[in-house]
């Protein structure tokens, strides 16, 4: 059903050019995602397959085609991470940078058949709000990496809240619903895996040791690549660090108001030199969690809970 209904769908938005630009990068992966999680990758890439000879052999729009199947791919990433077992930030983290691979490539290489490019629209910003060439490359590659991250997002969330209403969920999906039908209550104790924030940071090290030598890419993919992905594993480790950090420094004090003053000092440092105050972070970050094992106990915390309001 939902095969077809999404062969349907595609050919309806590309023949009326209803709602066409959301369709192809919203609505695609969603639909994508809800049919990986109830047939798996088999069917799912048959149904793929056959929608995309359907818009380029019957409709002849390469063009869309090819939008679409970035929408497809994007669908089949983020439908892999949610059925299997992992934390929720691990699956955004891994999906996000491939993802980044994926939107990269169709709008460097292909932007010319489809008709657009998020990149170059980002121009139109930088008339806006005109900054020097440090800011501006950093603008930049915050702005590539915000269109996988919000595709992944979107499919991610939209595809368990669906899928639960669809009965499609295995074990592993309804266990990461729960957790995000209760964001309010368990959204501070998500967190990524050790695994994954050790490869992070290890990611960041190298980019730092390319830097330091002076090595530079030479394909415009790979730059850009490799830059977005940087800003995606920033904000993961940013984050975790910052609230194992904060957590932990809390549970010494054992006090609300020092706690907020602890939060605000460490915000404001970032703001007024975040290089530093990153690394500081990270290192206490890993102290903290070799001796009080903060993030071991957060996973299975939110895990047993999640399991017995099943």
């Amino acid at each position: 059903m939902l095969s077809a209904l999404f062969v349907v769908s595609s050919m309806v938005a590309i023949y009326t050019g209803i709602a066409y630009t959301l369709y192809l990068d919203m609505i695609v992966p969603l639909f994508i995602c809800l049919i990986f999680m109830r047939l798996d990758f088999k069917y799912t890439l048959l149904s793929s397959i056959t929608s995309l000879l359907i818009v380029t052999l019957a409709v002849g729009d390469v063009a869309s085609a090819i939008w679409m199947s970035q929408g497809i791919i994007m669908g089949l990433i983020c439908g892999y991470f949610i059925r299997k077992k992992g934390t929720i930030f691990d699956d955004l983290f891994y999906s996000a940078i491939l993802g980044t691979f994926v939107m990269v490539l169709i709008d460097i290489y292909f932007s010319k058949l489809t008709g657009y490019s998020f990149m170059k629209e980002f121009d139109s910003y930088t008339e806006m709000f005109p900054l020097n060439g440090e800011y501006m490359e950093v603008a930049f590659n915050i702005f590539v990496a915000t269109m996988p991250i919000g595709t992944i997002l979107i499919s991610y969330i939209g595809a368990l809240f669906i899928g639960k209403k669809l009965r499609i969920l295995n074990e592993n999906c309804n266990e990461k619903y729960m957790i995000i039908k209760n964001f309010k209550r368990y959204g501070s104790y998500i967190c990524c895996s050790t695994s994954t924030y050790y490869f992070g940071i290890i990611y960041l090290i190298l980019i730092e040791i390319l830097k330091l030598t002076g090595f530079e890419f030479k394909f415009v993919y790979f730059k850009t690549v490799v830059m977005a992905i940087r800003v995606v594993v920033i904000y993961f480790v940013l984050k975790d660090s910052f609230t194992f950090v904060i957590r932990g420094l809390s549970t010494k004090v054992k006090s609300n108001g020092a706690s907020q003053l602890i939060w605000l000092g460490v915000l404001y440092m970032l703001l007024v030199d975040f290089k530093a105050t990153f690394i500081i972070l990270v290192v206490g970050s890993l102290v903290i969690n070799y001796s009080m094992k903060l993030r071991e106990s957060q996973i299975n915390m939110v895990n047993k809970v999640v399991l017995k309001r099943q």
